[in-house]
């Protein structure tokens, strides 16, 4: 696995690399950051694909931005930096919940930079009563779980810790139903990484109409893959009947299914990729 830094206009951006062939760029869900991706990465590589794995702005190693962004321009600004300073010119897309929406955001406004897409949940909101929803939910799970903290109640004890942060992981996306310490660990530090301006990115994601503005336009091939256990669930199923052509993949899994379900995960992206390699030789 190769690591390195690229500037861009939004700031540092770290990333991972691995493997030769046709540009792959990975796009992280948030909280999280690149390591997301570190069970599946040899896998794509593996098949033949150049894979590379950014960490987002204000997460990770990457550098955080220094104002609340009103939407997913200075990510897909990050990407896109990234991909020049790699000398890639196009590359097929894979993003999960926020990652998704800079993969549609790039495909949305730069069309020839992206190729195949894979849309592992979409948190896009077409409406503010579809955003309204998705907060409540936020709001409703946290009281299920006990989670007595926000992101800004920061303390120098590291009550935060116990009474955001675990609970969070344990209970949000149920990766603590699995047992599995080290992918615990791994979006545990990811998320404390994310510091202090996770909402930020959270209220981008879902400022409507995020990607639904693109989907009339959007002729690129689509796989929307949909975990049962993701509270964007419906945004997703929702997202691929607006997207004319696009395929749809449903499974019983939370967001993290990357990370939990690696061999799972590539089968799906792969099986998709070589059903679309075959319908544009044919």
């Amino acid at each position: 696995m190769g690591r390195g830094y690229v500037d861009t206009e939004v700031g540092q951006i770290h990333y991972q690399e691995m493997g030769s062939g046709e540009p792959f760029l990975l796009f992280h869900k948030t909280p999280s950051n690149s390591t997301h991706y570190q069970r599946v990465m040899p896998l794509f590589a593996e098949a033949g694909y150049r894979v590379v794995a950014m960490d987002s702005p204000g997460y990770g190693m990457s550098q955080s931005l220094l104002v609340p962004p009103d939407s997913m321009t200075p990510y897909k600004k990050a990407a896109l930096g990234l991909m020049d300073h790699l000398g890639i010119e196009k590359a097929n897309m894979l993003g999960t919940s926020t990652g998704g929406s800079i993969a549609l955001e790039i495909a949305g406004n730069h069309p020839e930079r992206a190729d195949k897409l894979v849309i592992a949940v979409c948190g896009s909101c077409e409406t503010q009563e579809d955003r309204d929803r998705i907060y409540a939910g936020f709001r409703a799970a946290r009281a299920e779980f006990g989670q007595e903290m926000e992101w800004s109640d920061l303390d120098a004890r590291g009550d935060y810790v116990e009474n955001f942060i675990v609970p969070w992981m344990r209970h949000h996306d149920r990766i603590g139903d699995v047992d599995d310490p080290e992918a615990f660990l791994v979006e545990t530090i990811a998320a404390l990484q994310s510091l202090p301006h996770y909402w930020w990115t959270i209220d981008a994601v879902f400022t409507p109409p995020g990607a639904y503005a693109y989907f009339p336009t959007l002729e690129h091939p689509v796989l929307f893959v949909n975990p049962t256990g993701s509270r964007a669930y419906n945004n997703t199923k929702r997202a691929h009947r607006r997207v004319k052509g696009s395929k749809y993949v449903e499974i019983d899994a939370s967001n993290d299914f990357a990370l939990l379900h690696p061999e799972m995960f590539a089968r799906i992206v792969l099986d998709f990729f070589s059903e679309t390699a075959s319908q544009r030789e044919g």
